[in-house]
């Protein structure tokens, strides 16, 4: 059995997201699948990578740091570390006029 591909993605159009722009004036917001996630961000590559918790390599790098050198340990070499980030989808519920 073949497939195909060129009739499967002739049909399918792609929008770019839709970001909330707020204007003035009251706005009702509901927020949908909260989640909260660790990471790490370096800046020598501009990337970011998600915290692995309790066996983070990372994490345990920046633990030795701060038993070398704890009056200074941000400022050292390496240091990266964990934050967190919120993320989450966002119902706009706000009354309009058509």
């Amino acid at each position: 059995m073949e497939i195909d591909i060129k009739e499967q993605t002739e049909n399918k159009k792609f929008e770019k997201f839709r970001y909330l722009s707020f204007e003035f004036g009251q706005h009702i917001v509901r927020l949908l699948n909260t989640k909260v996630i660790y990471t790490h961000f370096f800046k020598s590559s501009n990337c970011t990578v998600r915290c692995l918790g309790e066996e983070c390599p990372i994490c345990k790098f920046d633990r030795q740091l701060m038993m070398e050198t704890p009056k200074d340990y941000n400022k050292q070499k390496g240091w990266n570390p964990r934050l967190r980030r919120h993320y989450f989808n966002v119902l706009d519920k706000t009354a309009v006029m058509t």
